[in-house]
């Protein structure tokens, strides 16, 4: 039963990684609507519509532990797991670097690509 969501005028917008567990959750500082999440062993769902839909944006294999998301300068997100994962676009595509950054990441908001992370291979 969900009624303290309710009482707090929350709305549920989708069930479906409800099972599922979500190490990761963030909403675009300057783009209305785009909401980003890492639900483990499958990967980085992004939204565009506040959340009711979901894509699977980055597949992951295994269990990783993703960190929370760092957005950059312009239109960069950041967030580390087995590696560091960059994106340039607010999330709707991710490329790995050749980084194995396992910790917290931090994405400078004004100087593109100055990003600091705890790097486990140094």
């Amino acid at each position: 039963m969900e009624v303290l969501p309710a009482l707090l005028g929350w709305v549920c917008k989708a069930r479906a990684a409800r099972a599922r567990t979500i190490t990761a959750l963030a909403a675009h500082p300057s783009t209305a609507g785009v909401v980003l999440a890492y639900i483990v062993g499958s990967g980085i769902y992004r939204s565009a519509d506040s959340g009711l839909h979901w894509s699977l944006v980055q597949a992951t294999s295994g269990y990783s532990q993703f960190n929370d998301f760092s957005f950059g300068a312009g239109n960069s997100v950041y967030v580390t797991a087995n590696s560091l994962y960059r994106s340039g676009d607010g999330g709707a595509t991710w490329s790995a670097t050749a980084s194995s950054g396992v910790g917290p990441v931090a994405a400078h908001p004004g100087v593109a690509n100055l990003v600091y992370f705890v790097d486990n291979a140094n």
